[in-house]
C-alpha cells in the first residue's frame, strides 16, 4: 500500500470506526443467506488512522479488485463521501422507524442508499443488503468491504444469479455494472453506469484534479 493523505476530512470519524464483535456477528447472522462471501466481511482493516484512499487500497487487496476500479466506482457512487445519501423512497411507517435519523425524510420517505460505496438497504423480510444497517454508514471500511464482496460474488460465481439469462462467472465489467442494478443481468442501466466508471478511470481525478480535494 502507498499512503495518500486524506482528501475527504469529513470521512475521518467513519474511517476510524472499528465494528464491534457484536455488530459483525449480527451482520453475519443476517447476511450469509444472500452471499456466502459475507462471512469474510467485517470492516476490520487493522489500519491506524487510515485515509479514505488507504481503505480503498485495503479493500482492493482483500477482494482482488483493481484499486483504480474501486476508486472510480466510489467516485461515481458518492464522490468518496461516506456521508453520501441516495435513492429516496416512500416506505411504511414501521419501516421508516428503522432507518437512522440522517436517512429519514418527512412523509415516511427515506434515503435507502448510504455511504461511500452506495450500499442500499431495506428492512423488509428478504430485503436488500440484509444486516448491513447500521455499519454501512458507521464504518467506511465496512461499507467498502461489503460493497466489494458483492462485486466479487457476481464475478466469481453468483449462485442466485445462475438462472439469469446471460449470466456466467468471470464477467468483469458486468459485475461492476451489476452493483448499480443486478437484474436482469446486463440490463439497460448497466452500460451507462459502466461507462461513467470507465471515464473516471481515464481521467483519474483523485490524483490529477486539484478540485477533487476541495
Amino acid at each position: 500500500m502507498v499512503h495518500h493523505p486524506e482528501q475527504r476530512p469529513e470521512n475521518v470519524a467513519a474511517n476510524e470506526y472499528v465494528p464491534t464483535k457484536a455488530e459483525v456477528a449480527a451482520f453475519h447472522s443476517a447476511a450469509t443467506a444472500f452471499s456466502p462471501l459475507s462471512v469474510y466481511v467485517d470492516g476490520r482493516d487493522g489500519l491506524t488512522r487510515p485515509s479514505t484512499d488507504d481503505l480503498i487500497q485495503w479493500t482492493s487487496l482483500k477482494w482482488g479488485i483493481p484499486t483504480d476500479w474501486l476508486r472510480a466506482v466510489y467516485l461515481e457512487e458518492s464522490g468518496w463521501k461516506q456521508s453520501s445519501l441516495g435513492d429516496i423512497r416512500q416506505v411504511s411507517a414501521a419501516s421508516w422507524s428503522l432507518y437512522p435519523a440522517v436517512a429519514k425524510l418527512p412523509n415516511d420517505e427515506v434515503y435507502e442508499t448510504m455511504g461511500i460505496g452506495g450500499v442500499k438497504w431495506t428492512p423488509e423480510p428478504n430485503g436488500i443488503a440484509p444486516g448491513t444497517e447500521p455499519l454501512r454508514w458507521k464504518s467506511t471500511a465496512f461499507n467498502m468491504d461489503y460493497q466489494a464482496s458483492v462485486i466479487r460474488y457476481y464475478y466469481s460465481d453468483c449462485f442466485s444469479c445462475s438462472t439469469w439469462p446471460g449470466y456466467t462467472p468471470g464477467q468483469r465489467w458486468n459485475s461492476i455494472g451489476a452493483w448499480d442494478e443486478p437484474y436482469p443481468w446486463q440490463n439497460p442501466l448497466a452500460p451507462l453506469y459502466i461507462s461513467k466508471v470507465q471515464r473516471y478511470l481515464v481521467e483519474r481525478p483523485w490524483f490529477t484534479d486539484p478540485s477533487f480535494s476541495a
